[in-house]
């Protein structure tokens, strides 16, 4: 599958710009969903993810993006 780079992140970045970025730019769309949560208190990772799930959603990937309160300290939680 050729990558996606008609569709760039969030601030003008291109898919290039990160690992997980060129992951998904190579993944077929379909038979699945992705669900990415992340604590509200990640650091950079909570803006990482939600550029990565603006991206991803405009590719047509089933996606949902929930930040918690805390980070992953948090006990008790279901996945």
């Amino acid at each position: 599958m050729a990558p996606r780079d008609d569709h760039p992140a969030p601030g003008g970045r291109r898919r290039s710009d990160t690992w997980l970025y060129e992951q998904a730019a190579g993944a077929p769309v379909g038979g699945f969903t992705i669900r990415m949560d992340v604590g509200s208190d990640a650091g950079t990772m909570v803006d990482h993810l939600r550029a990565l799930h603006t991206l991803m959603t405009g590719w047509g990937f089933p996606v949902s993006l929930n930040v918690y309160t805390g980070c992953h300290e948090v006990t008790g939680r279901s996945v």
